[in-house]
């Protein structure tokens, strides 16, 4: 992670608390932008995100190897006729049991349409698409968990930085609180874009981003927190 001597803040947020109401969603969580190596963010101080990790026992497969053995055929009478009994194989078949090792991504859809939706909206404007850093994915989830776990949108906004080595610029959309995963990936993102040029969702959105994570957290109370990571090398 690299930071200037420069301090630049741009934020804007939009209802980053409260309940969701009817409409089911509590407004998007405002913008974070980082550029040439200066840090700015919504909420006070730099907070680092969890980051998502999963693990699972291998299964193991064992089984008995098939034995042969049968009689050999006999020859008896002038005619050299031969009968014997043909060697019959019994065999245990190699069975495996155990539990093979998973992890289930529960938001594996979510985030391909998040970021399949961000590109079809880009390029409804002539934009080419922003790759997905599905590597970063675990650390956006974390960051998401740490605002829910605060409140503040944009609190672990620094966390995923060093997920692209050499980047010149960072960016971040956050929909906080919202009542369903997919609230988040119709209401909040279509929100964001009808802000329009100047807004600072839209221009997230419309920018040079060269990679792309959605992160996602669903609360105990069942509120859904999403964001949207953006990196420029």
């Amino acid at each position: 992670m690299r930071f200037g001597f420069g301090l630049m803040a741009l934020v804007l947020v939009f209802g980053c608390s409260g309940s969701d109401g009817d409409d089911g969603g509590s407004g998007s969580g405002g913008t974070a932008n980082t550029s040439a190596g200066t840090s700015s963010h919504a909420g006070s101080g730099n907070t680092s995100g969890g980051t998502g990790s999963a693990s699972g026992g291998t299964g193991s497969a064992s089984g008995g190897s098939g034995n042969t053995s049968g009689g050999t055929g006999s020859a008896s009478g002038g005619t050299g006729s031969a009968s014997g009994g043909s060697g019959n194989t019994s065999a245990g078949a190699g069975s495996a049991s155990g539990g093979t090792g998973s992890s289930t991504d529960m938001y594996a859809d979510a985030r391909t349409r998040c970021v399949d939706r961000i590109n079809e909206l880009r390029a409804s404007k002539g934009k080419g698409p922003i790759p997905r850093l599905a590597s970063a994915e675990p650390c956006a989830d974390g960051q998401a968990k740490s605002d829910s776990e605060t409140g503040k949108a944009h609190g672990a906004f620094d966390a995923c930085a060093d997920q692209v080595k050499h980047w010149s610029g960072i960016a971040q959309n956050e929909c906080p609180g919202y009542k369903s995963v997919e609230a988040t990936l119709t209401g909040c993102i279509d929100m964001m874009w009808a802000e329009g040029p100047g807004g600072g969702h839209y221009d997230n959105m419309m920018g040079g981003s060269t990679h792309m994570a959605c992160g996602f957290y669903t609360t105990p109370d069942g509120k859904v927190w999403q964001v949207q990571d953006y990196w420029t090398e």
